[in-house]
């Protein structure tokens, strides 16, 4: 009977074990619950602002057209396709390149009587009553709207070439191509017209002055997401290199030949280049192969100043000897000092030919030429 009652209660404390393991687990899956129940209701809530966000946008959509027209005033309307996102300019960051670029571009088609809109990459396919439509490379996808008669639809290809394959460029009535290499090309190729068009500088921000140098050499741009190559090789080879961007951290965040300033807003870059001596320059491979010249190039001109550049065909036949040009990493110490020799003799080149590149470059006789370009398109 004692050995009876022994069995017993072993069981029953076995039993209470199990049950309070049990319970153990069904607690934590309540705690767990309870949990996600404010990751649930946050998420509802992103959900739920973001479709309430969009409705509003449409519903500006359908009265946009209208306003645009008003606001115009008669003036012909250009609208501006810039693949900045509109949350990028909420996040605080700075002035974003694309971004500027677009708005210098709204900015001096104003001074020229046209009335100019630029939208961000989320309000693409609202129709603003547009004459004419500008997409600023092809970063990302965008099919025009071909049900509006009398519209001219523009590309202006100043990157990733590789993005415009023949049936996307046929999409358009003209394709502004920032490369002679390139435009010649893809003339017959496609249904477009195909015009070579070089990026051009803002002369209200890029000039040259008397700024006194304070950098030996120095690199401006972000890291892409992969460290370039250029900068690699001034840290391989234990050269001081001061370097503004995104990214860079991740690489260099100790190392002593690479200073960090961070990111810079477009508008700074030029105090940057007025005092730098050596200013080092490359492209996207894809640019590079195809001779596509990035807006650093006359930037950097019309500050008065040289660049070590990355070579191409078509950056050599655009600057000629105005710059030093390296092909890879096995020529890049040695073009790196031919640059620093002649560096006096290049920026006394540039300064006597100042007015000349000026005209050449500036944003001011550039506009006037895209305005020519496209008003031929229905003459």
């Amino acid at each position: 009977m004692i050995i009876k009652k022994l069995y017993n209660a072993r069981k029953d404390l076995t039993e209470t074990r199990n049950n309070t393991r049990i319970l153990k687990k069904s607690m934590e899956k309540v705690r767990d619950a309870l949990t996600e129940v404010p990751k649930k209701m946050v998420t509802r809530k992103v959900h739920r602002d973001v479709i309430i966000k969009e409705f509003t946008r449409r519903d500006i959509w359908a009265r946009t057209a209208a306003e645009t027209k008003r606001l115009a005033g008669g003036r012909p309307v250009w609208v501006i396709k810039c693949p900045t996102p509109e949350s990028w300019l909420k996040r605080d960051l700075p002035f974003i390149a694309d971004y500027a670029y677009c708005m210098t571009l709204k900015k001096y088609l104003d001074r020229e009587g046209i009335y100019a809109v630029v939208q961000m990459h989320e309000d693409w396919y609202c129709d603003a009553g547009a004459d004419v439509e500008i997409l600023m490379g092809n970063f990302k996808d965008y099919h025009p709207d071909r049900r509006v008669s009398g519209r001219t639809n523009v590309m202006w290809l100043v990157c990733h070439p590789e993005n415009v394959p023949d049936d996307v460029a046929d999409r358009y009535d003209m394709i502004l191509v920032d490369s002679y290499p390139l435009a010649d090309s893809m003339k017959g190729r496609t249904l477009a017209r195909v015009e070579p068009f070089i990026v051009t500088a803002d002369t209200d921000i890029f000039y040259r002055d008397s700024s006194p140098e304070i950098y030996d050499r120095v690199f401006v741009g972000n890291t892409r997401g992969i460290n370039r190559d250029c900068v690699k090789w001034c840290s391989d080879n234990r050269l001081d290199l001061h370097v503004w961007g995104g990214g860079w951290e991740k690489y260099y965040d100790d190392d002593p030949y690479i200073h960090l300033h961070g990111m810079v807003s477009y508008d700074k870059t030029a105090e940057i280049y007025r005092r730098a001596r050596i200013i080092i320059n490359d492209h996207h491979h894809e640019m590079q192969r195809t001779g596509m010249i990035n807006n650093r190039c006359p930037e950097v001109l019309l500050c008065g100043k040289t660049m070590l550049c990355d070579w191409s065909q078509g950056v050599e036949d655009e600057f000629g000897d105005l710059f030093t040009y390296y092909h890879d990493e096995s020529d890049f110490l040695d073009a790196l000092g031919r640059a620093e020799e002649n560096y006096e003799k290049k920026c006394a080149e540039i300064n006597r030919r100042y007015d000349e590149l000026a005209e050449r470059y500036s944003f001011a006789t550039g506009i006037k030429r895209l305005i020519r370009i496209i008003g031929s398109e229905h003459e």
